[in-house]
């Protein structure tokens, strides 16, 4: 089951993910992807 998150909440996942603990060079669909499978989607 995926968690609906506000625009705010998914900027700062996006940025935690992006840069946070599990940084990486990866591109948007990957990112995406890591995103989907934390568990969280934005409409």
């Amino acid at each position: 089951m995926l968690l609906c998150v506000s625009e705010v909440e998914a900027r700062r996942i996006m940025e935690e993910i992006h840069g946070g603990s599990c940084v990486s060079h990866i591109g948007a669909r990957s990112l995406a992807g890591k995103v989907m499978r934390a568990g969280f989607y934005w409409p």
